[in-house]
C-alpha cells in the first residue's frame, strides 16, 4: 500500500474521503515519532494520499511541519469539504516560532490555507481529539500537552526548556460556528 523509509517516522494516519470521490483516502503525519534530539527534516509534515478507486494511493498534498505527530481530518468549518488539524510534538524550536498546531482549511482542489494562533507554541502537544465538546453541533478540538516536570539526571537541560509554568496542559479550541475556523 504505502512504504516509507524508517527515518520518515510515521506518527498517525486517518482514513477519510478527502476529495469527495467516494473512495477512502489517507491523511498521514510523519515527524520522527519522538526522537530526541528532534532532527528537523524537510520531509516531516502532513501528507494526503488519494485513492484512485482501485486501492492504489498517490501523494497529492504535503504540508511541511517538523515533528508532526497527529492529524485529524474533518469538516471543521461546515462547508462540506474535509479540513485538517495537526499537532507537532517536536516542532522546530530553533525557528523562534515553532509550528506546534496548524489548522489547514480546505479551499478546494487539494489547496489548503494554513492557520494557527500566537499561543499555539505554548504547549508541547502530544495528543489531540475532535468532538462536539460544548454541545452546539459543530466539531471542536481538544489538545493535550506533555507536562514535563523536573527530570533527574538531565545533563542536556531538556526539562528546563520544556518547563513552562504558564503552559496549558489541556487546550479546548471551540469552533464558533459554520464557515469559521476552530
Amino acid at each position: 500500500m504505502l512504504r516509507f523509509p524508517p527515518a520518515y517516522g510515521v506518527t498517525s494516519m486517518q482514513v477519510t474521503d478527502v476529495n469527495g470521490d467516494g473512495s477512502p483516502d489517507i491523511v498521514l503525519t510523519n515527524g520522527d515519532a519522538g526522537d530526541y534530539p528532534a532532527p528537523v527534516k524537510p520531509y516531516h509534515g502532513v501528507r494526503i494520499f488519494l485513492n484512485d478507486g482501485a486501492g492504489k494511493f498517490a501523494e497529492r498534498y504535503f504540508f511541511p511541519m517538523p515533528g508532526a505527530f497527529k492529524a485529524i481530518a474533518r469538516d471543521f468549518d461546515g462547508d462540506g469539504d474535509v479540513d485538517v488539524a495537526a499537532i507537532a510534538f517536536y516542532p522546530d524550536y530553533a525557528s523562534g516560532h515553532p509550528l506546534s498546531f496548524v489548522y489547514l482549511e480546505n479551499t478546494g482542489g487539494l489547496h489548503f490555507t494554513a492557520h494557527t494562533f500566537p499561543d499555539a507554541d505554548r504547549g508541547r502537544w502530544l495528543t489531540m481529539d475532535a468532538g462536539d465538546v460544548d454541545g452546539d453541533g459543530d466539531v471542536d478540538l481538544v489538545l493535550g500537552s506533555f507536562a514535563q516536570l523536573d527530570a533527574l539526571g538531565d545533563e542536556r537541560g531538556v526539562a528546563a526548556r520544556w518547563r513552562r509554568p504558564d503552559a496549558p496542559t489541556l487546550l479546548v479550541l471551540e469552533n464558533t460556528g459554520s464557515r469559521r475556523r476552530p
